[in-house]
């Protein structure tokens, strides 16, 4: 027997061996493996608020023109009624504004939860937008939609 006739049945013993010794279902090596696998991080998934309402708060005197444009386009604020998304602009100065302006700087984007009132849970802070379609990008980041 040559020297390659007589590798290939040790090579297949050791694939035997291999095999039996880590496939098996007793064997050490995959309740290891199981255990390791735990402690991998996971990726977070971020909480989406589908029935967050928005409120633009912003000191009206000192309107910015791009968001000027957001809030007059028709098309915009039609797709916002149609996702039943309720929004307002709330001026910097008025009293409901007043606890907000803790959270939130002047002008901000802001995803709230209404308590009742003029109380609000603040569920996430953005800038102001510029354009429609960088609002459409903040909506679909926090709300989902």
């Amino acid at each position: 027997m040559n020297n390659r006739n007589r590798l290939m049945p040790i090579l297949l013993a050791l694939v035997g061996v291999g095999l039996i010794a880590f496939g098996s279902v007793g064997s050490v090596l995959p309740r290891q493996l199981a255990d390791l696998l735990k402690w991998l991080p996971v990726p977070v998934q971020a909480v989406k608020y589908p029935d967050a309402s928005i409120m633009f708060l912003e000191e009206a005197s000192e309107r910015d023109m791009d968001f000027a444009m957001v809030i007059a386009n028709k098309s915009f604020t039609d797709s916002l009624t149609a996702r039943s998304i309720e929004w307002r602009v709330l001026d910097d100065d008025q009293a409901e504004a007043a606890e907000l302006m803790k959270v939130a700087k002047s002008p901000s984007m802001l995803f709230v939860k209404p308590l009742g009132g003029s109380q609000y849970e603040v569920l996430a802070t953005r800038s102001i937008p510029k354009s429609s379609k960088e609002a459409n990008a903040m909506i679909a980041e926090v709300m989902g939609l």
